[in-house]
C-alpha cells in the first residue's frame, strides 16, 4: 500500500460517507483492509458499528527536511 492509496481511500471516504469497508474495496477494485488501518491508526477514521467515516475535512502536513 502506497501513500497515494491511502490518499485516494480518504479522497472516497470524502466524497462518500460511511461505506462499509467491503463497498470500499469494490469502489477501489482492490483490498483495503490494510490501508484503512494506517489512517486508522492516525485517528484519521472512525471504525465503528461495521461502518468507516472520516473524522476530519482537512489533513495538514509540516515535513521537515
Amino acid at each position: 500500500m502506497t501513500t497515494g492509496e491511502r490518499y485516494r481511500l480518504l479522497r472516497l471516504l470524502h466524497a462518500q460517507p460511511e461505506p462499509y469497508v467491503s463497498a470500499l474495496a469494490r469502489a477501489l477494485h482492490r483490498r483495503v483492509h490494510a490501508d484503512v488501518a494506517a489512517p486508522d491508526r492516525a485517528g484519521l477514521l472512525d471504525r465503528s458499528q461495521g461502518m468507516v467515516r472520516r473524522t476530519a475535512d482537512r489533513i495538514m502536513a509540516n515535513i521537515r527536511l
